[in-house]
């Protein structure tokens, strides 16, 4: 792939590489000489201020425990005696589901009888982390290990980000409930038999199904807390030290990418790893594409094999502990490193650690977990956050879908839920049973799909699922009420709460301690009942339920006028007049702005967000009935009235040219149909509103 590019690139003149943003100009050094003696003399110069180091399995191997991927001695090549398919699928998540037992047999060597034993012990690497931290520069460290030695060495939680999890904390994968930690340990211990065991007469009948650690495998996404530091972390850069890993696995490996230019880069490790191609000319600039949906860096990596347009990198190479030695030689800082301690630490539980992250707390006009706060109010011990923003982008534990019964998606924010979720969480929406399949109710009815037919989620009740590609961990799917008429509000108001209730109850279970709703039947399917009414139902329900491990619960909005319904209502509930901030009008360029990098794939498109929340227009329909017309047409795919179903981007451009002939009218919540003229009304109120229609994804 980027030999080909490379051929390609190779063809282009400068003017063509300006012209096309990738052409890089001749760079000064960063350091004295690309070498030990030059990196030592950086940082005896206090010009380290903001170091991160990526951490992998290679400053590991020297306590006991195996690296992945050593010809030979790694753990790849030694897994014969679990009968696996290939060496990855014992950290595989449908491998895992099928064949538990493989997973749980290395648990208790690596885990149970290893690290939770105090069998493996703080490495020189490990330390020489922790020296950096006690010399006040290392704003963090990212690593890929699950075995905690980072922080057996000291290491503060706030200082440490496990990319790939580890075993301190454990879930039962069916359910999404936290399960402590030490009982999966014991069951891992005792096997799979009996009612101590991990099996089905143990965990999975008391918990529901699988139980396991932390760690995240193959299929999994990383938590909410990686995505969030890092975005703020390696700007502020200015030295980045690569140690012990082959940077195969993304997106960590994509880490190194998102410094500075003029940030110094080492790599201490047994191999050359992470390297520019050779192929690329040396006046073309790193720059990212789109291959398969997943973003890819083209022409970046370590240069130190390329002298000629080397100006920043640095290869150590050899064993870590024996590079970490050395260098903190160079830099005087070896009787210090001896001396650092590898005793461990008072336990630092993953929900404590996420409050060091979280600090103070909420505070108005600040940009927090993804989303701007506008009101602030305190239910005991948690807060009640109304804020702005797309609940898409929402980096907690835990966000709170607008689903429907069917679970497995649809449009507004359901629609952009499924889209930035991704295959994940679109294989674990399929899975969720459908409501009354059981064995007496015989076979069980599926589409041409596949898939289950039926209600997954009650009206008035929530699932949980993970969270995919999204940025939080767990999704809460929700059904609240569609609004029919006046005799029917009370028992619908009944059910919208259940709905909020029930998804802070998931929350809760799930041990969330930060969980962003998205607005409960507040859109189309609000009927005639005033936005007031439903939006003060789901604040009273926040009041009446949240409680610990809760923290933050945030209530998100994205148009300024369903806004400011939301901060009234939020008083009303409270019966104060908390701090607030006006909330500004949406970007109108067409987009929200999306993350860097490989996240950039899971900004939700603005036009979602209004299609939830734009204000309703009335029209007068055959048979005398009357339904709200809003952006919610924008579904995709439109079901229309001849009986086919249309892309969003047919409908976008039907809309622009106003083109009646296609189309008979759509069908809108399944009970009416909406004739040519409030298509066209529909169209102008798109128009004059200056709202996205997002792109078809």
């Amino acid at each position: 792939m980027e030999s080909h590019l490379a051929q390609m690139l190779s063809q282009l003149s400068v003017e063509d590489l300006k012209e096309k943003g990738i052409f890089e100009p001749e760079h000064e050094k960063v350091l004295g000489s690309l070498n030990l003696d030059g990196l030592a003399e950086y940082i005896e110069s206090g010009k380290a201020k903001n170091v991160i180091v990526m951490a992998g399995a290679g400053i590991s191997v020297s306590a006991g425990i195996p690296d992945f991927r050593t010809p030979g001695t790694g753990l790849y090549d030694n897994l014969q005696k679990y009968s696996l398919p290939h060496p990855q699928a014992i950290f595989e998540i449908d491998f895992f589901q099928a064949n538990p037992s493989a997973f749980y047999l290395l648990a208790k060597e690596m885990w149970a009888e290893g690290v939770a034993a105090g069998k493996y012990k703080p490495t020189p690497a490990h330390n020489f982390i922790k020296l950096l931290h006690d010399k006040g520069v290392l704003l963090r460290c990212y690593t890929q290990n699950i075995d905690s030695l980072e922080a057996e060495a000291g290491l503060p939680a706030d200082k440490l980000v496990a990319a790939h999890g580890n075993f301190d904390s454990a879930t039962c994968i069916a359910t999404g409930k936290a399960v402590p930690a030490e009982e999966v340990k014991q069951a891992v211990i005792h096997g799979k038999d009996g009612e101590q065991g991990w099996g089905e007469e143990g965990l999975m009948k008391k918990y529901g199904g699988l139980c396991k650690p932390d760690i995240v495998f193959f299929g999994e996404g990383l938590p909410a807390r990686f995505f969030k530091l890092m975005q703020q972390d390696f700007p502020q850069c200015d030295l980045l030290i690569v140690m012990g890993t082959s940077l195969a696995v993304q997106p960590f490996a994509g880490l190194m990418h998102k410094v500075r230019d003029n940030c110094p880069r080492v790599l201490i490790n047994r191999d050359p790893v992470g390297l520019r191609s050779p192929e690329m000319r040396p006046d073309v600039k790193a720059f990212q594409m789109q291959m398969r949906g997943n973003p890819i860096w083209i022409g970046e990596g370590f240069r130190f094999e390329m002298p000629d347009i080397n100006y920043r990198d640095v290869a150590l190479l050899g064993s870590c502990d024996d590079q970490v030695v050395q260098l903190a030689s160079k830099i005087g800082w070896d009787e210090d490193l001896s001396c650092v301690s590898a005793a461990p630490r008072d336990p630092l539980d993953e929900a404590f650690e996420r409050s060091l992250v979280l600090g103070d707390g909420p505070r108005v006009g600040e940009e927090r977990l993804g989303v701007t706060v506008r009101a602030v109010h305190t239910m005991g011990e948690c807060s009640l956050v109304i804020a702005q923003g797309s609940v898409v982008d929402f980096e907690g534990d835990a966000i709170v879908n607008a689903a429907n019964t069917g679970g497995l998606g649809g449009g507004g924010v359901d629609g952009a839920v499924s889209r930035a979720g991704g295959a994940e969480l679109a294989k674990a929406r399929q899975a969720l049973p459908v409501l009354g399949a059981g064995p007496e109710d015989g076979p069980p009815r599926v589409d041409m799909f596949g898939r289950g037919i039926g209600a997954r989620i009650r009206t008035g009740g929530a699932v949980t699922t993970i969270g995919g590609a999204l940025k939080a961990r767990y999704v809460v799917h929700a059904v609240g009420p569609a609004y029919s008429n006046e005799t029917n509000w009370p028992e619908e108001d009944s059910l919208l709460r259940s709905a909020y209730t029930a998804s802070v109850e998931q929350a809760m279970e799930k041990g969330c301690e930060t969980l962003g709703f998205s607005l409960l039947s507040a859109g189309i399917f609000r009927g005639g009942r005033s936005l007031e009414t439903v939006l003060g139902i789901g604040c009273e329900a926040v009041r009446n339920t949240a409680a610990a491990p809760l923290k933050e619960v945030y209530l998100v909005g994205f148009m300024p006028a369903e806004l400011e319904v939301l901060v009234a209502a939020a008083e009303q509930c409270f019966e104060t007049s908390a701090e607030h901030t006006t909330a500004p009008e949406p970007s109108t360029d067409g987009a929200e702005a999306a993350p860097a990098g490989e996240e950039a794939a899971e900004a939700a498109p603005a036009g979602e967000e209004a299609a939830e929340t734009a204000p309703a227009q009335e029209v007068e329909v055959p048979g005398g009935l009357v339904c709200p017309i809003t952006d919610e047409l924008m579904l995709d795919p439109v079901l229309c009235a001849d009986g086919h179903s249309y892309e969003r981007a047919n409908i976008q451009a039907w809309l622009e040219n106003h083109d009646t002939s296609p189309l008979t009218g759509v069908a809108l919540e399944h009970k009416s149909l909406v004739p040519n003229h409030a298509l066209r009304k529909v169209a102008e109120e798109w128009q004059n509103a200056n709202l996205p229609c997002g792109a078809l994804q």
